[in-house]
């Protein structure tokens, strides 16, 4: 299939993604190969008015939009994917009507442990604390973060990740080559530098138009196993974001605040109808079925030197020639342990750690 002609679609004005996304699904692949070549009672049969069909007609014998796009593609190094391209995030191809083309900046690896953070563009010392306390925990258990750029939790979960050495995406309601905002620039150019992702779903030069922010947070919790939800009032792209996560069958996790907190209204709501409460990353941890290794491993490195070696069942022999102490200096140090409730024997005789 020439995957030129689905990005030609996916610039002609007036034919917004809905529609294209609707058309593509209706096609097979020989049908999609041939749309240049589709007259307008061909794009009328896939549902389509005389006017729309002759705006798709008219727009793909124009090939200018198309050369300006791809020569912009090759001079910024942007690279492109279409819904039929094995580079397209598994995760997003999941979902209902995936976006057929998108745009990536940097990393092109995607993760399918990623999870999303979503919020308020007000900032607080409270909303900040959370992102920062659950962010490093799920990074050093290779979690991807991945957010919409913008300010408040957006920038605050990129960073947090970027600080903990881990991978962060961004999603943005703007063409590649007009980032918004355009004061995240450094996180930007911090996230590409450190194998993240810039990703978008619109044609390079689109401006940050309203309208594009609802399909930009679909595709947000599209890439993501689930989407914690920070801060968030009652009316506020964030709950757009989860309601996205509900339909794509996507776990929604929302933080609680204080009850007075207009700006944790939307996440109480979400908790009343079902999301699942977060108070540590362990909350996270549990409903994937991972155990946090910061919490398993903590008590280790202060545990006794024989408890440690005793995790897996030993004999005194072995620990007299893994320990280098004195047969009478280990069986001191072996009661001790067996009182104190850290060390047992087993029914062979063998000791292990409790």
């Amino acid at each position: 299939m020439n995957r030129n002609i689905l990005l030609h679609l996916s610039l002609i004005s007036g034919l917004g993604p809905a529609k294209l996304e609707g058309l593509i699904a209706q096609l097979d692949n020989d049908q999609l190969a041939s749309l240049d070549s589709f007259s307008v009672n061909d794009f009328q049969r896939y549902g389509f008015t005389i006017d729309k069909a002759q705006v798709i007609v008219e727009g793909l014998k124009d090939t200018r939009l198309l050369e300006q796009e791809l020569q912009l593609l090759e001079r910024h190094n942007i690279r492109w994917f279409t819904l039929f391209d094995d580079q397209y995030p598994a995760l997003l191809k999941e979902i209902h009507l995936p976006p057929p083309i998108i745009y990536v900046q940097g990393s092109t690896d995607f993760s399918e442990q990623a999870l999303a953070f979503v919020g308020s563009r007000a900032t607080s010392s409270y909303g900040k604390k959370v992102v920062q306390t659950l962010v490093p925990d799920l990074v050093a258990q290779n979690w991807t973060i991945v957010s919409g750029g913008a300010y408040g939790i957006d920038t605050i979960a990129h960073q947090a990740a970027l600080d903990a050495g881990g991978k962060t995406v961004a999603v943005l309601g703007s063409g590649l080559l007009q980032k918004y905002p355009a004061d995240n620039k450094k996180l930007f150019e911090s996230i590409i530098a450190n194998n993240g992702s810039i990703v978008s779903s619109f044609p390079l030069m689109m401006q940050p138009l309203p309208h594009n922010f609802p399909a930009r947070n679909r595709i947000i919790s599209g890439l993501s196993q689930g989407s914690v939800i920070v801060r968030a009032a009652q009316k506020s792209g964030a709950l757009i974001t989860a309601h996205y996560a509900l339909q794509q069958g996507r776990r929604v996790f929302a933080v609680p605040g204080l009850i007075d907190d207009p700006l944790s209204a939307g996440c109480h709501d979400l908790l009343r109808k079902g999301a699942l409460l977060v108070d540590s990353a362990n909350a996270i941890f549990e409903e994937f079925g991972q155990k946090d290794q910061k919490t398993e491993q903590q008590p280790l490195v202060f545990a006794d030197p024989l408890v440690v070696l005793c995790q897996q069942p030993k004999t005194v022999d072995e620990l007299l020639i893994l320990t280098d102490l004195t047969e009478n200096k280990l069986n001191d140090r072996l009661f001790e342990l067996q009182l104190e409730g850290k060390l047992q024997q087993n029914f062979i005789g063998l000791w292990q750690s409790l």
